[in-house]
């Protein structure tokens, strides 16, 4: 159908779905950015009365961090944290 624009309904992407494209990504081009201990944040629904911020590893947001509903965020930290920054990791740490 040539000239004809289809578009798809809107899809939201999860922070889970968003570590899975990403360590598949890096499994594939090999280039030591992150891997499965980087740590991140995983932020969803800010300003909203049910915003959610939790810190944890890149594997955690696999199988043991949910997020609910969108619209998220995820922010992967460098190598290194300041001092300030490793203080808010561990206040929004995801505890088992």
């Amino acid at each position: 159908m040539k000239g004809k624009k289809i578009y798809e309904p809107p899809r939201f992407m999860s922070c889970k779905t968003a570590v899975e494209q990403l360590l598949e990504a890096e499994q594939v081009l090999g280039k030591g950015c992150y891997n499965q201990d980087t740590l991140c944040f995983g932020l969803a629904r800010i300003g909203g009365k049910d915003q959610k911020i939790v810190a944890g590893k890149m594997k955690d947001f696999l199988d043991k961090i949910d997020m609910g509903p969108p619209l998220h965020s995820f922010v992967i930290c460098a190598d290194e944290l300041h001092e300030i920054e490793k203080e808010m990791f561990e206040f929004y740490e995801h505890k088992e």
